[in-house]
């Protein structure tokens, strides 16, 4: 299984100062991380402050490094992504989130049971 398609996009969230604005499932919030034998993930990351241009602007090389890498090797995804790009951290974490998904997918299990696997 290989990496063939990661999509990006923005959306901007209100914050009032009272609570933020979060649970956004409509169709555009939810594009996948798409793979070659057709699982895909979805993952996404939510920088706090008015805007985060860096987030976006790391993605293209992150998505450069990682298209036909293994999504369920999460060591050799995070290796990648580090040798790639110096901190992003906020990008990083939308592909990691991905990741976890197709790996959640495939072995029919949901996230958090994965998280406590050794």
């Amino acid at each position: 299984m290989k990496i063939s398609k990661i999509s990006v996009f923005q959306k901007d969230l209100p914050y009032s100062g009272d609570g933020i604005a979060v649970g956004d499932l409509s169709e555009e919030r939810t594009r996948t991380f798409d793979t070659d034998a057709g699982v895909s993930g979805s993952g996404e990351s939510c920088p706090w402050g008015p805007i985060d241009p860096e987030t976006l602007k790391a993605m293209p090389n992150l998505a450069n490094t990682l298209l036909g890498l293994d999504p369920r090797d999460l060591q050799q995804i995070v290796l990648h992504m580090d040798a790639a790009i110096e901190g992003h951290t906020y990008a990083k974490s939308a592909i990691d989130m991905a990741c976890w998904d197709i790996l959640g997918k495939i072995k029919g299990v949901p996230i958090y049971e994965l998280l406590g696997e050794n």
